[in-house]
């Protein structure tokens, strides 16, 4: 793995740790504030003060737990455990860089809900939301869209393919179609991996679509740290691998004349110079 692409997703995992949210600091009351009992013995009943003590003696639970082996949880809180440090304040000590790991690891590995997780560590719901989001952001000159199969109507933010009376005679939109198959199916595929890693894939994702975004960006960031980093089992190329999504039924609707246009750019980029592939040539 290179080392300086590994330093910079690395980074990005620490900012997803960061607790200190900007919304929040404009929030923040002068003074103490009042701290729930149940709160106040976190070190006596708090998951991390009292289950993962116990994790480090058995290999096999801590992989359970966390999804990862300890050399790996320890190695990233090496790498990271310096951004993730906070002052004590006058009014509270600051959560550990190992716990604020351990919740983040722990909201990816299972899905559970920021709730649950606050209750089981001991800590405020909004800690833990703040121990779990951050930032990037990047853009483009043609939106982001979705790829889909037949079943989905076509939309500016979902591609669909081309009608089979549409590409008889039509060699650039076979191809279309091809890529767009090719890109559903790596998609598909991924999603498989990841969900058998990160069991938060396996039930609905109660975030905001900012962040989910960069939730979704750090299990891929962590997925390939692990699998460059450790001798765990390769989901990928397991043939027994399945993908558990359900088919849904057609969805009825019509396209505006937005969404042609953006799916014939998409297909004229694909049989262009900068944009065709040697693989596409076997299209009859």
């Amino acid at each position: 793995m290179d080392e300086s692409s590994s330093d910079d997703d690395l980074a990005f995992v620490a900012l997803l740790l960061d607790e200190e949210e900007a919304e929040g600091l404009k929030k923040k009351k002068k003074g103490r504030k009042w701290v729930h009992p149940i709160l106040k013995h976190r070190k006596i009943e708090g998951e991390h003060w009292t289950l993962f003590k116990n994790l480090l003696k058995y290999d096999d639970k801590f992989y359970q737990y966390f999804r990862m082996p300890q050399y790996n949880f320890f190695d990233l809180l090496k790498s990271i455990g310096p951004d993730l440090h906070k002052q004590n304040s006058c009014f509270r000590e600051a959560i550990s860089p190992t716990e604020r790991l351990a919740v983040c690891l722990r909201f990816l590995a299972t899905g559970d809900s920021f709730r649950t997780i606050a209750t089981s560590y001991r800590l405020g719901h909004s800690t833990v939301q703040s121990i779990v989001i951050e930032l990037p952001n990047t853009s483009t000159s043609m939106p982001f869209v979705i790829v889909g199969d037949e079943a989905f109507p076509l939309k500016r933010y979902l591609l669909r393919p081309y009608p089979g009376s549409q590409i008889q005679d039509d060699r650039s939109k076979r191809i279309f179609n091809y890529r767009l198959s090719r890109a559903r199916r790596v998609s598909e595929n991924a999603f498989g991996i990841l969900s058998q890693k990160f069991q938060l894939y396996n039930r609905r994702l109660k975030l905001k679509p900012e962040n989910a975004d960069k939730v979704i960006l750090a299990t891929c960031i962590l997925h390939n740290y692990l699998r460059d980093c450790s001798n765990i089992p390769d989901f990928e190329n397991n043939p027994n691998t399945g993908i558990n999504l359900q088919n849904i039924p057609r969805q009825g609707g019509s396209a505006v004349n937005t969404a042609f246009t953006i799916r014939d750019r998409f297909r004229e980029f694909f049989t262009s110079e900068h944009g065709r592939v040697e693989w596409q040539d076997t299209i009859d």
